[in-house]
């Protein structure tokens, strides 16, 4: 027999749709696999035999290509902090079915991971490293001008391995 909290748990547990999944990420990350931009990621997808769809498997691979093609640690931050703030707004939407909503708290962690990445080791995306007080300086003036949102900060912070990172 199936009670009935064990139906709902198996209807939010499962059944992520892929194509709603894909259209959430799609305006969080400002991604179109149809782009220049994202080339080389749909040619990836194809040679894996997989459909062009973003999901929060290739997350990563999305940030990755979006953030190499910006060379200022000042852009890579201010993409960044529209991917938290697309995030936050689609969380208020609730326009997706929860199954794909529940990978916001996942992909908002990526989008911290990758925006401590970008001001610790710049290398990653094929940039030059960014001094720590040059990285500290370009987050003070982003923060002072209100370009930052508690949330995206918070996030960064998660993602540092040592408090100290950040002075």
């Amino acid at each position: 027999e199936n009670c009935f909290f064990c139906a709902m748990a198996e209807g939010y547990a499962g059944d992520r749709d892929a194509n709603k999944e894909s259209a959430m990420l799609c305006r969080i990350l400002s991604a179109d696999l149809a782009s220049s931009e994202m080339a080389e990621l749909a040619s990836e997808l194809d040679a894996e035999s997989k459909p062009r769809l973003l999901n929060v498997e290739n997350v990563e691979r999305v940030l990755m290509a979006k953030l190499s093609s910006r060379a200022l640690l000042a852009e890579k931050l201010k993409y960044l902090r529209e991917c938290s703030k697309a995030c936050e707004e689609v969380r208020r939407d609730a326009r997706y079915p929860p199954p794909v909503l529940q990978q916001l708290p996942k992909v908002h962690q990526m989008i911290g991971n990758y925006g401590s990445l970008s001001m610790t080791c710049a290398e990653l995306f094929g940039h030059d490293s960014v001094p720590s007080d040059q990285a500290s300086a370009c987050l003070k003036s982003m923060y002072d001008r209100r370009e930052l949102t508690i949330f995206f900060l918070d996030a960064m912070a998660n993602a540092m391995e040592e408090p100290d990172q950040m002075a």
